[in-house]
This record gives C-alpha cells, structure tokens and sequence, in this order.
C-alpha cells in the first residue's frame, strides 16, 4: 500500500510522504523501517494521548 501511495505522490508531483509509527508496535516499526527504508526525524512521546487498550495502558507500561 505504501508502494502505491510513493508512485501515486510522485505522479503528482509530491516530494515527500510522512506517516506515523508506534514504535511499540515492533511488526510495524520493522516493516517501516527495515523493509521500506524509512528514516525517523522525529519521536514524539503520547502523540494519540493516552490510550486505554491492551499494548498502551499505563498499568501495563509500570508493571
């Protein structure tokens, strides 16, 4: 799907795509960053807020 949004960008003339990436999400981060080629400027701590499911909870972060 990324593939398709570089190629339907540069069509139209774009020079650069940005998307977001949870880190704690590590099939995404690999995906993003091994197989896509991805480079990060920026990480920014809670981006989305806080989040009450399952992998971002805070209970689950402290223990």
């Amino acid at each position: 799907m990324k593939k398709e949004q570089r190629r339907w960008a540069l069509n139209y003339g774009y020079k650069r795509i940005t998307w977001t990436c949870d880190p704690l999400e590590g099939r995404n981060g690999y995906f993003n960053f091994c197989k896509l080629g991805a480079v990060s400027k920026d990480y920014i701590p809670a981006y989305y807020g806080e989040m009450k499911d399952k992998l971002n909870h805070a209970s689950q972060l402290t223990g």
